[in-house]
């Protein structure tokens, strides 16, 4: 009987080596589009101009500042006449009705 740890005594023989042809059935993968990077471009622009906007009017200094001109307000409003109203009618006050038991006469 053999070692079975030992190696075996004569190497196989070797391989021959061998044509093959590979064969894919699958179809490819379809091409992505762009999807929604146009919009995605139009949004970042928007984005930028108003950045823009914002920064030019923020730090655009003598546009938006009043000159002294500007501040001096003179406003006169004159309250229009009211018509004369007739005098109301006057509404006398009612008696104020007597408490209940009447109050024992002082002495």
């Amino acid at each position: 009987m053999t070692d079975p740890n030992l190696p075996p005594t004569s190497a196989p023989p070797p391989e021959e080596p061998r044509s093959q042809t590979t064969i894919h059935n699958n179809a490819p993968p379809p091409q992505k589009s762009g999807g929604s990077s146009g919009w995605l471009i139009f949004i970042v622009g928007g984005l930028v101009v108003l950045v823009a906007i914002l920064a030019w009017v923020f730090w655009s200094g003598g546009a938006m500042t009043p000159t002294p001109e500007d501040r001096d307000v003179d406003i006169s409003i004159e309250a229009p006449d009211l018509p004369d109203m007739p005098e109301p009618p006057a509404n006398p006050l009612p008696d104020a009705p007597a408490p209940e038991p009447a109050p024992a006469p002082a002495e």
